[in-house]
């Protein structure tokens, strides 16, 4: 999750109550955002024994992280 200034909105919304649900950087993002999530959905399912069991992941990005980002890798 990188959403610094909103953080606290997002957070209220996502309701996430359970230990290791949520991964935030505690600042911006730039240049290791895609890359991040990727890293935990491998973690993921290296975990629970194997390719596509792991949890689902999802990013929480601005539009300059994503362009600082490179998309083309991950996305």
């Amino acid at each position: 999750m990188e959403a610094v200034t909103n953080a606290p909105f997002v957070y209220s919304q996502l309701q996430a109550s359970k230990p290791g649900h949520l991964m935030n950087a505690g600042g911006g993002g730039l240049g290791w955002s895609g890359g991040a999530p990727l890293g935990v959905k491998l973690a993921s399912d290296w975990l629970v024994g194997g390719a596509n069991k792991g949890g689902f992941v999802c990013e929480t990005v601005g539009d300059a992280t994503f362009m600082f980002g490179v998309s083309g890798m991950v996305y």
